[in-house]
């Protein structure tokens, strides 16, 4: 298929192949995705255990900027499982700035949890932010264990999705599909675990989306450290394609031995 196969081209050219059956199962998830494969901005799907391997777009697997390859802070570790923020001072920067490449109340990102260590009160393991504590575009789970939270250009604490939890480690997606009530959801491997009462939205950010952390004070403490083993960002998918994303990731990381 036409994305996996320049992400093999990629691949090879920076000296770090997939082996035969990664191909494989690189191939199979393209063809889970296909009907919707253009909501995606960026997919990570994060195989290969090194940085050159792991920053690689899906979508678009050029090693620059503009194709939102990520580019890794000092502070990560990479392994055939995932890579590892120290949830400190580690992030991965995708470029992609929402008021530039998404569209209001149009929006997800998504982010493979494979591990439960969390350092801090509240952990942003991807997202991005205004810095003025008014707006934020982000997922984040907290280190107790109880609360995960989908903040999609949300203004305030009433617009925002989350969930009472007790297991921080699998596909957590935040999704919007437009401005009214209740389009806001969160969802947990597949499942829908809460949404937004209300139909506050606030604006589109220009500040790039970060993994692992948020890009601006004061929220730029509070990175997360759960292994990750897939990301994407995009426009907001309809429920049916929520569940097929997360089937398709996690027969993706069943395949790579590596599912939770």
């Amino acid at each position: 298929l036409p994305y996996t196969t320049a992400y093999i081209s990629a691949t090879d050219a920076a000296g770090v192949p997939l082996t035969t059956a990664q191909k494989g199962y690189v191939n199979t998830f393209e063809s889970s995705i296909t009907p919707f494969i253009s909501s995606f901005k960026a997919i990570y799907l994060i195989i290969g255990g090194s940085a050159t391997a792991h920053k690689f777009n899906f979508i678009n697997p050029l090693d620059t900027n503009a194709a939102f390859r990520l580019t890794f802070s000092t502070g990560w570790t990479h392994s055939s499982t995932g890579m590892t923020p120290n949830g400190t001072s580690a992030y991965a920067d995708t470029f992609i700035s929402p008021s530039v490449s998404l569209t209001l109340n149009n929006q997800h990102l998504s982010y493979y949890s494979r591990t439960s260590a969390m350092q801090m009160t509240v952990n942003y393991i991807m997202g991005s932010y205004n810095g003025g504590g008014t707006n934020a575009f982000a997922l984040a789970i907290s280190q107790s264990g109880t609360t995960a939270v989908s903040l999609i250009n949300s203004t305030n604490s009433g617009s925002y999705a989350f969930l009472n939890h007790s297991n921080q480690s699998g596909l957590w997606m935040g999704n919007r599909t437009n401005s009214t009530a209740n389009t806001h959801k969160l969802w947990k491997n597949g499942i829908n675990v809460g949404s937004t009462p209300t139909s506050t939205q606030g604006s589109l950010l220009s500040n790039t989306i970060w993994l692992g952390g948020l890009p601006n004070p004061p929220l730029a403490g509070y990175f997360g450290n759960a292994q990750c083993a897939f990301a994407s960002i995009g426009s907001g998918l309809s429920d049916a394609n929520a569940l097929t994303l997360y089937n398709a990731v996690q027969t993706l990381q069943t395949s790579l031995g590596r599912q939770v």
